[in-house]
């Protein structure tokens, strides 16, 4: 496949020019997400808060087959400054496999650090499934909550902060956050597999979040250092989680 991308600065787009690109956006996502609902992607991405909206389309010849829509938020916790990198997306069902979701955040999350150096940034990310969440755990020690260990107090500040910018979340401990997003539907064969390879991390997605089948995401956080930028099986692993 000869995959190609284009990036859309969407903050500079005029409003109209907005408005006409969240309705391809939208159209593109209730083909993998039927029940997308227009408003949660119109505040996404009109989040008051980011200071960067980057758009990256991907096309195999002329046909659209994913978009990643990549933020970067600028918070305060304690008075002091952070970056939050969050990021939304769709692929079609052939198209879910690869670094290119992952490559797209990672290097947005690296030219920013270039720019800001002295400024930390996070990654907070709503996981919606066990083997996902297990891929992040597995390959990430600074990746939480995880099992067994207690999240670290400034992790569990910038969680508890974006948490609280988000609509129906639930508190189901002192680290574990959870709140529904529309996810496509969940097949028996994909859940007797899933079973199959159950570990220490997807028994503990699944305690904490039983109900991942009607849509419910659990919260994570990590930090992105130099370390974890370069990693290559975290990036490996973000862009499974993605697919």
């Amino acid at each position: 496949m000869n995959i190609s991308e284009t990036i859309t600065d969407y903050k500079k787009l005029l409003p109209e020019h907005q408005n006409q690109y969240l309705e391809q956006l939208l159209a593109f996502d209730r083909i993998i997400f039927p029940d997308t609902c227009k408003q949660e992607l119109h505040d996404f991405m009109h989040d008051s808060d980011a200071i960067s909206v980057q758009v990256v389309e991907y096309f195999d010849g002329v046909r659209l087959i994913g978009y990643n829509s990549i933020l970067i938020l600028k918070l305060t916790i304690r008075d002091k400054n952070i970056f939050v990198v969050n990021s939304r997306g769709s692929f079609l069902p052939n198209y879910q496999r690869g670094n290119k979701t992952v490559n797209s955040v990672i290097k947005v999350a690296v030219q920013h650090s270039i720019k800001h150096p002295l400024i930390p940034l996070w990654f907070v990310v709503t996981m919606m499934q066990p083997k996902a969440y297990a891929l992040l755990a597995s390959c990430a020690q600074n990746f939480y909550p995880r099992t067994d260990v207690d999240t670290p107090q400034d992790y569990l500040d910038v969680l508890k902060l974006v948490a609280v910018r988000k609509p129906d979340v639930q508190k189901r401990r002192e680290d574990i956050y959870v709140h529904p997003r529309v996810i496509p539907e969940t097949t028996l064969d994909e859940s007797i597999h899933m079973h199959d390879q159950a570990n220490q991390h997807i028994d503990f997605f699944m305690q904490h979040t039983p109900d991942f089948f009607d849509g419910m995401g659990m919260m994570c956080v990590s930090k992105l250092n130099t370390k974890m930028l370069t990693e290559a099986a975290i990036l490996n692993a973000i862009e499974r989680a993605a697919s």
